[in-house]
């Protein structure tokens, strides 16, 4: 192990040098990185020296001396933590969560302070987290793997996104990235809710509109039996409400099954099916394909600049992809890597993005530049996705109002039929 002289800033901006332990100067500014520093300069010193003690970084409290990290980052707990269960988080909730996050990072105050005062401001579901994480930083923990015990408020590119920041030292910049596409997410979420309403009103109106249609018909064939001289409004509401009772018991189960079904569609454990589903989604495959690699060319670039390894800074990468199935196969991409690997071989390799990506990558490993050239790269990819959201938030909405409309047409022929159907037969009876 040799020693070496750095020169690095901590989260808040703060100047930090001193000398740090480690096998290599790669290693070392792993290290520095995984502490929450952004490295300025790593070389080599003259004499071996005590380090000094650096200034606190982001995830750490004052008391806590910097420690060197082993020479492998390790991108994930080596222990997955025990998930809490709590009610389903909102993306809108989480867009001013992580919004506000982001400017009480940028402005330097301290996070244990930032999560203490937005626990305070956030709905009930999200405060138990917010001050467990307020007390993990006191301990020297990260932020991500308390998020990460709350799954259903915290999803796993979330979770990713904000590991990648911690490791990187860029958190304010993964917290605004994070808050931009829960956005994003919101605004299709809420297109297709509207349809989703629409739908659930016509189911449970469709029973009640029949049984009104065939009591209708009953009772003029009622009144027709007695030439016209029983009460019309008591002879109808009777003849309504005896369809009701008949099909009501059958009707309710189905609406409420209906209804069950919605539900379990959106729990837990169809998580993984419904990306897999929407990966497969006309306009929506092509948007999910597009945010996977809009928000994996940004994280990689992110990462990038913290000095980690290729393998690392694809790992953590990959784990802030939205979509579970894309997410999968970037990270068994990762872990195929060699650790000495070049990030520009192992993106050919496992052909996550366009071959001219990957030729960008290489001229920046060649030129020394790996994170401008991966910024390039985010910024086309960034680009694509907005111009795929917009058009699958329109077309989306097109599609399914389309299909709505023809389960619509159907609704009312069928009770067209029932009803007119029914009134004829009951004037040709009586002729």
């Amino acid at each position: 192990m040799r020693f070496f002289q750095y020169k690095a800033t901590d989260a808040a901006g703060r100047a930090a040098e001193g000398t740090i332990r480690a096998a290599s100067a790669e290693a070392a500014k792993a290290a520095l990185t995984q502490a929450g520093y952004r490295v300025g300069s790593v070389g080599e010193a003259a004499v071996a020296t005590a380090a000094r003690p650096a200034q606190r970084p982001l995830t750490q409290p004052i008391s806590a001396p910097v420690t060197p990290a082993p020479v492998k980052v390790t991108v994930q707990s080596a222990l997955p933590p025990a998930a809490i269960k709590t009610k389903f988080g909102k993306d809108r909730d989480l867009f001013f969560l992580f919004a506000q996050l982001a400017q009480y990072f940028k402005s330097g105050v301290s996070p244990q302070l930032g999560l203490h005062e937005l626990a305070n401001r956030s709905k009930p579901r999200y405060q138990e987290s917010l001050r467990a994480a307020e007390g993990a930083v006191a301990e020297g923990k990260r932020v991500s793997d308390v998020f990460e015990r709350y799954p259903y408020l915290y999803p796993p590119d979330v979770i990713g996104a904000l590991r990648a920041g911690e490791m990187s030292g860029y958190v304010a910049e993964a917290c605004e990235k994070i808050a931009d596409q829960m956005e994003s997410s919101h605004r299709l979420k809420r297109r297709l809710g509207y349809f989703m309403i629409i739908l659930v009103a016509l189911v449970v109106v469709f029973p009640i509109v029949y049984a009104i249609a065939t009591g209708a018909v009953k009772s003029m064939g009622e009144q027709d039996k007695a030439n016209g001289a029983l009460p019309i409004g008591s002879t109808l509401i009777r003849a309504i409400g005896s369809d009701m009772v008949h099909i009501l018991p059958i009707a309710l189960p189905c609406v409420a099954g209906f209804i069950a079904l919605l539900f379990f569609w959106h729990s837990m454990k169809m998580r993984e099916f419904r990306h897999k589903v929407v990966l497969n989604f006309p306009v929506l495959g092509g948007r999910v394909k597009a945010e996977a690699m809009a928000r994996v060319t940004w994280a990689m670039g992110m990462v990038s600049r913290g000095g980690l390894s290729g393998q690392n800074t694809f790992q953590l990468a990959a784990e802030s992809v939205p979509n579970l199935i894309l997410r999968k196969r970037l990270v068994d991409a990762a872990k195929s890597m060699h650790e000495a690997e070049r990030l520009s071989v192992a993106l050919k390799r496992s052909q996550a993005l366009p071959l001219e990506y990957s030729h960008i990558v290489e001229t920046g490993e060649t030129t020394g530049d790996v994170a401008r050239a991966l910024s390039d790269i985010s910024r086309a990819t960034d680009a694509d996705f907005r111009a795929r959201d917009a058009t699958a938030v329109t077309m989306t909405s097109f599609i399914l109002y389309v299909g709505l409309g023809i389960v619509t047409l159907f609704m009312v022929a069928f009770l067209y039929k029932v009803f007119y159907g029914g009134m004829i037969t009951t004037l040709t009876n009586g002729d």
